[in-house]
């Protein structure tokens, strides 16, 4: 890794690092962790499928790139389960920068902090791709530090060297699917990979032993973090839908349906395979309301919001600075409260002015003008 030393002044002019998914996922290092069933992997493919193709997440816009996705187990179904979340939004997988490297790699650093040769050469894989991946996700972490013990601090910090050498050389987000202790709801192993993390993202179990019930994935907890920004409070459920095969066919088409959907495997007596007219299911998850009976469904109205939606139909548009100096705010009482916002669809993001608007009509009166001048 080159040292790079730069001039505070060159540095303020930097834009600040914008989300990768707004209100969900953070740029940077983040830790995604959850007990087993509630949907780490349907999570990553959901957030990998909508920077890929740049579609909005709740009316808001993604940072899009390309998404490398590497996968050390469940590795058999795990291409269809991408092909049919594309097909869920009406999209071809292969229309879309969306890579799978579908085996481990060790991604600790060597014992005096440099970099594995099995690093650099996924770097170089990573580099020859056309533009730089927005989303680099590790599924799951205990499988990509072969060798290593997740509970030493020495062997954590080595895998937390190995991909923030990834996060230096192609910006964007590194995502690392991990486990929770069991029932405990922290992250298993190492409190180094929580210290390093830039966010933490945890899953919260809806009802016990129902598979389709709704999941909390948030920032809140005494393993959740999130620098600089509100919250996260985002309900997801799964829906089981037909696996396909991403292609764009009539699906009404008998003589296509064996092309676009992917069929259970049968066999004979004698352990033949045979015709099977059967198709496979899997799931994909997708945003919904909190339960009724959630005990903390957050993002709902609060003082905070309405003051800030009677700003916004005031002036028609606000900025951070201003509003947080109009208000008295802090950045993280702001954005808590533009969260809850976008999180609703009261408010967008205008990406030319990079400001918050509503459709709320606008009335008279500026309020960052002071009065009696």
């Amino acid at each position: 890794m080159s040292i790079e030393m730069v001039h505070i002044s060159d540095m303020a002019q930097r834009p600040l690092v914008e989300e990768l998914v707004p209100g969900l996922v953070d740029q940077g290092l983040v830790i995604v962790a959850a007990e087993p069933g509630a949907g780490k992997t349907f999570l990553g493919i959901h957030v990998g499928v909508h920077v890929a193709s740049g579609q909005l997440w709740q009316g808001r816009q993604v940072a899009r790139g390309p998404v490398v996705y590497c996968i050390a187990e469940g590795v058999s179904h795990f291409t269809y389960r991408i092909t049919t979340a594309f097909d869920q939004l009406g999209l071809r997988a292969a229309d879309h920068p969306f890579y799978v490297i579908p085996h481990s790699i060790n991604m600790r650093s060597g014992d005096d902090g440099q970099v594995t040769k099995e690093i650099a050469e996924l770097v170089e894989a990573i580099g020859g791709l056309p533009e730089k991946p927005r989303l680099i996700v590790f599924d799951t972490l205990n499988r990509f530090m072969p060798g290593g013990d997740e509970n030493k601090q020495a062997d954590a910090s080595a895998l937390v060297r190995g991909c923030e050498f990834l996060v230096h050389n192609f910006g964007g987000t590194v995502m690392l699917m991990h486990h929770l202790s069991k029932g405990q709801g922290l992250a298993r192993g190492s409190t180094v990979f929580t210290g390093a993390a830039d966010q933490v993202l945890l899953a919260k179990a809806g009802q016990k032993g129902k598979v389709d019930a709704p999941v909390l994935w948030t920032t809140e907890g005494k393993d959740g973090k999130r620098k600089d920004r509100g919250p996260v409070k985002q309900w997801f459920q799964f829906k089981s839908v037909a696996m396909s095969k991403g292609f764009l066919v009539d699906k009404t088409d008998e003589d296509d349906f064996d092309n676009f959907y992917v069929m259970v495997t049968k066999y004979d007596e004698n352990g033949e395979e045979v015709q099977s007219n059967v198709v496979e299911d899997t799931l994909v998850m997708e945003p919904c309301e909190p339960p009724a009976d959630a005990d903390d469904v957050g993002g709902g109205e609060t003082e905070d919001t309405a003051a800030l939606m009677e700003l916004i139909g005031q002036v028609g548009e606000i900025r951070v600075r201003k509003t947080m100096e109009t208000l008295g705010w802090s950045t993280g009482k702001f954005y808590r409260a533009v969260d809850t916002l976008l999180a609703a669809g009261k408010i967008v993001k205008d990406e030319e002015t990079k400001g918050y608007v509503s459709a709320v009509p606008r009335t008279t009166g500026n309020p960052f003008v002071k009065q009696g001048r």
